[in-house]
């Protein structure tokens, strides 16, 4: 039985101290039968531009983000909303930012694409097994790109669209097929 707060929302606010590089990291939730939020505890570390998901079990995987302005950082946490309570994962083999964040049909999560800390688009791929709390790498994007959406289709494949490439809005679609890990013209 899911609770009211497995089903709610996850919102993070970083403020940042003004002249300062401190921050404090808020977390909020929104229970969906009254439409409140209610506050829940902060993230362990703070960081901007992170991406959020939500596993099958109820736990939010929160991924990436930059710690100060244009550095990209690896880190994973996992926030718990039954027991409200943050607990580090495994680090993605690299920081970005921009990336796109799918959870698949098995429950594994998609990371593709994005940009790292030199500021370069990456072609980088990786997936977080929930079960096992590990990273494992991928086979490469065809081509280096971020900002791009990826979606979930019913099939079980992931459809790439667009983002970023070579410095331009590309037109370009992937297909992602999870069963034997490899990108598919789109």
């Amino acid at each position: 039985m899911k609770s009211r707060v497995a089903c709610s929302v996850l919102m993070t606010a970083v403020f940042l101290a003004p002249w300062t590089w401190t921050a404090r990291a808020m977390t909020t939730g929104v229970e969906p039968e009254h439409g409140t939020w209610t506050m829940a505890p902060g993230m362990p570390v703070p960081v901007t531009s992170q991406q959020a998901v939500m596993l099958h079990d109820g736990r939010v995987l929160v991924l990436g983000g930059e710690m100060i302005p244009g550095l990209p950082v690896p880190w994973a946490e996992l926030y718990d909303p039954s027991s409200r309570t943050w607990s580090a994962a495994e680090d993605m083999h690299e920081g970005r930012i921009a990336e796109s964040v799918t959870v698949l049909r098995d429950g594994r999560v998609l990371v593709l694409g994005g940009i790292n800390h030199k500021l370069r688009d990456l072609d980088a791929t990786e997936l977080f097994n929930p079960a096992t709390g590990a990273w494992s790498l991928l086979p490469s994007l065809p081509q280096a790109r971020f900002s791009q959406s990826a979606s979930l289709l019913p099939d079980g494949r992931v459809l790439v669209v667009g983002g970023i490439v070579d410095g331009a809005i590309s037109r370009t679609t992937l297909l992602f097929d999870p069963s034997r890990e490899r990108f598919l013209p789109g």
